[in-house]
């Protein structure tokens, strides 16, 4: 059984003597109390007494039984248990606690002396081990051959090193190698074959990719509700170009494709210009299915962008009557186009209320449905005739 704590305090004073045990002079482990009032280590009064039923005090050599006048100081453990110690190894470890969690301490303080894991009996600190191992005289070395075992002390032992091992299994070693090698190979062809496939797949995968890619693109510029919405930008367009043509749009699906154009320098009145605005016809994918020519009316608002409560936006109700195929492709057609001339001043226009950043917002309508399609009416804003000026 384990004598009394050798322990410094955390505050270098010097131990209470009221917590040393009188037969081992450490700072008691388990105290126990006699019926004299004098207290011990539970291991040191246990080896004193014996296995008598009666004991005599180590310090008054008063005679107690046991059984009545001898029991656990559970006060006292709990006052020594608190004790504010430091690490044994405290010249090198920095570490101080309560006495209860010393022990969980020195389990894993990097300073604590300890036996060699790898079992060489070597003695050394707990933070060295792992540099140890590799160099521990019972570790355990690798043919890099045959890939057996071997204790590096009985190669040494035996006068044997790594090279007798080689010349004396050599042809073990061969056999083992080309048996790795026959193996390798077969790897090698098998990981080729999958290369092959992969490759196949990718270019497949790459192909397939710029189709959707493309198939993406082509549903990203189609609006087939007959509406569109048109962000036009102006902040890489220096100097200001003369026309304009917006994102492709359907009146609805199946039904007539069409852009928006603007002419920025419509018409020229004294000193001012004004913008001009058209719808134009254009080759669509669904013209072999519906009949031609187009008629119906296209409502086309720039949107106010000012913070005014009553904001009004610009809108003109464009008439297509009569509008043939685009047979041509051309994306603005003169034959194909109908408009309004003086739609908006170019400097209005180009104003802060409706040209917010150099950004402009127009929107587009099918107001009346054409005569060939089903386009439902738009009723969310009141159309807005076009004028004689319309071509």
């Amino acid at each position: 059984m384990e004598h009394g704590y050798d322990i410094d305090l955390a505050s270098g004073e010097a131990v209470d003597a009221k917590y040393g045990c009188p037969v081992c002079l450490f700072v008691m482990r388990n105290p126990m109390q006699t019926g004299c009032g004098h207290r011990f280590c539970k291991a040191c009064i246990t080896k004193v007494t014996g296995e008598r039923p009666w004991g005599k005090c180590p310090v008054d050599k008063t005679v107690f039984r046991k059984g009545d006048s001898l029991f656990n100081d559970i006060a006292m453990h709990r006052e020594i248990m608190s004790l504010k110690v430091k690490c044994k190894n405290s010249e090198d470890c920095t570490w101080t606690g309560e006495l209860r969690d010393l022990e969980k301490h020195l389990k894993e303080c990097p300073m604590e002396e300890v036996k060699c894991p790898v079992s060489c009996g070597t003695m050394l600190l707990r933070g060295e081990v792992d540099a140890h191992k590799g160099q521990c005289p019972q570790r355990w070395i690798t043919c890099g051959h045959c890939e057996q075992n071997v204790v590096f002390s009985q190669l040494h032992d035996k006068r044997v090193n790594i090279q007798t091992h080689y010349e004396d299994n050599l042809e073990q070693h061969m056999s083992l190698l080309m048996g790795q090698f026959s193996v390798l190979a077969a790897k090698n062809e098998a990981l080729q074959e999958e290369l092959a496939v992969a490759k196949t797949k990718i270019v497949e995968c790459d192909s397939l990719s710029v189709e959707h890619t493309n198939y993406i693109e082509k549903l990203k510029a189609r609006t087939r509700c007959g509406r569109l919405i048109w962000k036009l930008d102006l902040n890489n367009m220096y100097p200001l170009p003369p026309m304009v043509l917006s994102p492709p749009f359907y009146s609805s699906c199946p039904g007539y494709q069409m852009r928006l154009r603007v002419d920025f320098n419509g018409v020229r009145d004294g000193d001012s210009y004004y913008t001009s605005v058209f719808v134009v016809l254009q080759r669509g994918e669904f013209d072999m299915e519906i009949p031609f020519p187009f008629n119906g009316q296209v409502r086309v608002t720039v949107m106010n962008q000012s913070n005014s409560r009553n904001k009004q936006h610009v809108s003109v109700v464009i008439p297509c009557s009569d509008v043939p195929r685009n047979s041509s492709g051309a994306s603005n057609a003169r034959a194909n186009s109908r408009g309004h001339t003086r739609f908006i001043k170019k400097s209005e226009l180009l104003s802060q209320t409706y040209c917010k950043n150099k950004v402009i917002y127009f929107e587009a309508n099918m107001v009346v449905p054409c005569e060939n399609c089903g386009t439902l009416v738009s009723s969310s804003q009141k159309s807005v005739p076009a004028s004689p000026s319309s071509v």
